[in-house]
């Protein structure tokens, strides 16, 4: 018997960049209260925030893509298509779209 666990270890690894992009999240909070502005580069953020960026697991680039989005930030993460097509998902944003639920 052969078990695909393919859509287990995509799940996995989502879990793992989700978490990275938690931990971003909360350093880009307490840098913004710190500096009363979020920093143009998420490497602003080590080593006094973060000891070190948490990698993107399952994204074609091992960083988050950041962007300044008026007053506040998104951290996005668009998965390698093998991911992608294991959990049927095309990615996700941190902060997540509230307004969408």
């Amino acid at each position: 018997v052969a078990f695909d666990t393919s859509k287990a270890q995509a799940h996995a690894l989502k879990s793992c960049s989700l978490l990275g992009a938690t931990q971003i999240e909360c350093a880009l909070v307490l840098y913004q209260k710190d500096h009363k502005a979020y920093p143009d580069r998420l490497e602003a953020l080590s080593p006094e925030y973060l000891k070190e960026l948490p990698p993107n697991k399952i994204g074609v680039s091992k960083n988050f893509d950041y962007r300044l989005d008026g007053k506040g930030f998104r951290i996005d993460c668009q998965p390698r298509p093998a991911i992608a097509n294991a959990l049927k998902h095309p990615g996700f944003s941190i902060p997540p779209d509230r307004s969408n639920p």
